[in-house]
């Protein structure tokens, strides 16, 4: 990441000291199911998350989610 004006609070000329990939991640919905989740590249600074699948596998979201990251970043 560069130096940029926070999209949240106008602060400016902040370099970033640290940052997590948040573009896909999944949990556990409230039948005990796994929902993995992703936000496409068109998305900008405020994530559209969308559910890409749902497992009842803990390992195959692990698998799922890595894709996610993949079809989050820009062609």
């Amino acid at each position: 990441m560069c130096d940029d004006e926070c999209p949240h609070c106008g602060a400016s000329d902040r370099s970033p000291t640290d940052s997590e990939d948040i573009s896909a991640f999944f949990q556990r919905n409230e039948k005990g199911n796994y929902d993995i989740y992703y936000s496409p590249p068109v998305a900008g600074y405020d994530p559209e998350y969308t559910i890409l699948a749902t497992t009842a596998y803990r390992n195959l979201a692990i698998i799922i989610e890595k894709i996610a990251f993949d079809l989050s970043k820009p062609l």
